[in-house]
């Protein structure tokens, strides 16, 4: 019964994966705050708006664990930049390391490399496209999708462009 459960749950992750590569729950980076909402909605979801206002949260499962999924927007345009899974626990976190890395290849960070074998921090993808970050510690699995241009959309649009940082020390 356990080998089932397992096989059950890396099948869902390795589905749930392969739809964050290109899309989450039916939409894209880029799509706009209210149709967002209106998906979710439609799925029967919850969407509540992040205390900040620049974000949807709603719960939900995903690998067989419940979770909670932050998508968040740029600031003035609205528009789909990241998005994060939050588990309450740390013991998925090695299962959606080996399954990010199965499809995505080694990570370029490892964290501290002197304790490479007991990391529980990885990062996939390039600074200039999408990215993955995946951190397991502190009693929580944190997953985050970024997409290159909508997440420095979302920079530019909080003011956070190097040109803006010089002025502010």
């Amino acid at each position: 019964m356990r080998k089932i459960t397992v096989i059950m749950l890396v099948l869902s992750l390795m589905v749930s994966l392969n739809v964050f590569a290109f899309e989450f729950e039916g939409y894209k980076w880029g799509t706009p705050m209210a149709k967002m909402k209106k998906i979710l909605e439609e799925k029967n979801k919850a969407p509540v708006p992040l205390d900040s206002g620049r974000g949807l949260t709603y719960n939900d499962v995903i690998v067989g664990a419940p979770c909670v999924i932050s998508l968040y927007f740029t600031p003035m345009t609205k528009l789909l930049a990241y998005i994060q899974v939050a588990w309450s626990a740390t013991d998925i976190g090695a299962d959606v390391r080996e399954l990010i890395q199965r499809r995505n290849g080694v990570p370029y960070y490892y964290g501290d490399l002197k304790l490479r074998d007991f990391n529980t921090q990885f990062r996939w993808g390039q600074a200039t496209g999408e990215r993955i970050m995946l951190d397991y510690r502190y009693q929580q699995t944190l997953l985050s999708y970024y997409s290159g241009d909508y997440y420095s959309k979302y920079q530019d649009e909080l003011g956070n462009k190097p040109e803006n940082l010089k002025h502010k020390l």
